[in-house]
């Protein structure tokens, strides 16, 4: 079991949660696919889903993250079970076999989802009651983006519950993958080169870069924060992504951030926060923030520290 013990507060009184096992693992896999955009991050798009006939495999669970990589989630009770070889066994497959899982993504969640399927980030989840220091070296030696957590259900009486603590306990990694030449070809495989990020950057005046590494810092310093640099944009996240941030470098130049906070809980200032809803944008969340100039950086980040915070 993971060390975090979870403790309610009553009356001042700490009273700790003993955590218990999950009866079936079965179990778990119902939670976690019924909630996986809540606990995860991932949209959820097919359970137990079976491999081809010359593989002989059944996914535990399919899904596509917020940055629009496709995932693996596989669960262990037991941590006897060698879910590491049997999720990158799975994982291998999948590469394998993109142009199958976009059949799903747009069968599921829509064409234009489908399209935005980006192979470069192709993520493993393992979901156990424990790992191994022998399993954390193993993943740490794996070229490939794998997390690992260690889950546990509490109850306390009177309290209601189960009560359920994700911890993440490792996450790693990996290169890019090779593709898979059946894969239909999508629009954005050909997305000209100053809708990147690495260009947008490179065009940047030494100004707009400074307060982008500003905004970088900043994030990267709340908490034990993962910084992943995308085609687009770079996303900071914990367990799910907390704020994006792009740099646009021409016409009116800004670090532009998408933070995961509702727009309508916020008073909306013209030119510096902008309600994003339904609106199209290489980002995550609904709340975006235009920072120019220094004194901007100051008002956005306690927007940024709470979508932290909430995240």
């Amino acid at each position: 079991m993971s060390n975090l013990k979870l403790f309610a507060i009553q009356n001042d009184q700490a009273v700790e949660l003993h955590g218990e096992p999950v009866q079936l693992e079965k179990d778990l896999q119902a939670c976690v696919e019924r909630n996986m955009e809540t606990l995860l991050g991932v949209r959820f798009l097919a359970s137990e889903y079976v491999t081809s006939k010359n593989h002989s495999g059944r996914i535990d669970s399919l899904g596509l993250d917020e940055n629009h990589f496709p995932v693996i989630v596989e669960y262990k009770r037991n941590k006897n079970h060698n879910v590491i070889n049997q999720g990158l066994y799975y994982l291998d497959w999948l590469v394998d076999h993109q142009a199958e899982f976009q059949l799903i993504v747009a069968d599921k969640i829509g064409e234009e989802a489908a399209r935005k399927v980006d192979w470069t980030g192709v993520r493993l989840i393992l979901i156990a009651e424990n790992f191994t220091k022998f399993d954390r070296y193993a993943v740490n030696q794996i070229d490939r983006t794998v997390d690992l957590f260690q889950y546990s259900y509490h109850r306390a009486e009177g309290l209601g519950g189960p009560f359920l603590l994700l911890d993440l306990i490792s996450s790693q990694s990996g290169a890019v993958p090779k593709s898979d030449t059946t894969a239909p070809r999508k629009e954005t495989t050909t997305t000209v080169r100053d809708d990147t990020h690495q260009y947008r950057l490179s065009k940047a005046s030494p100004e707009l870069k400074a307060l982008f590494d500003a905004v970088c810092e900043f994030a990267g310093s709340l908490g034990d924060v993962q910084m992943k640099e995308l085609k687009h944009n770079v996303a900071f996240k914990n367990i799910k992504n907390f704020v994006s941030v792009l740099v646009y470098p021409t016409q009116d130049p800004m670090v532009r951030l998408y933070v995961k906070l509702s727009p309508t809980e916020f008073e909306l200032e013209n030119g510096f926060t902008e309600d994003v809803t339904g609106k199209g944008h290489w980002g995550t969340g609904d709340l975006a923030v235009f920072i120019r100039n220094w004194s901007d950086l100051e008002k956005a980040k306690p927007l940024i520290e709470q979508s932290y915070r909430e995240n």
